[in-house]
């Protein structure tokens, strides 16, 4: 996630949760997320616009997050 962070710096925002946080599991609820790690891609409305589970990579989950800021 490092590597993600610091490649969509600047560009779009990055949050990172974790299932143990009280935050991390409303966010968990909210979203239906079964499977960790789980990567979840918001439009600019808020709703969910791409979903990857499991290890998907750095170049794919860069490619998730900046196909929403074009």
């Amino acid at each position: 996630m490092d590597g993600v962070e610091r490649e969509l710096e600047g560009q779009v925002p990055v949050i990172r949760l974790s299932v143990t946080s009280s935050v991390g599991r409303q966010a968990a609820a909210r979203f239906g997320v079964r499977g960790l790690p789980t990567f979840v891609v918001l439009g600019p409305d808020g709703t969910e616009a791409s979903r990857l589970v499991g290890l998907p990579g750095k170049d794919r989950l860069v490619e998730a997050a900046l196909s929403l800021s074009r």
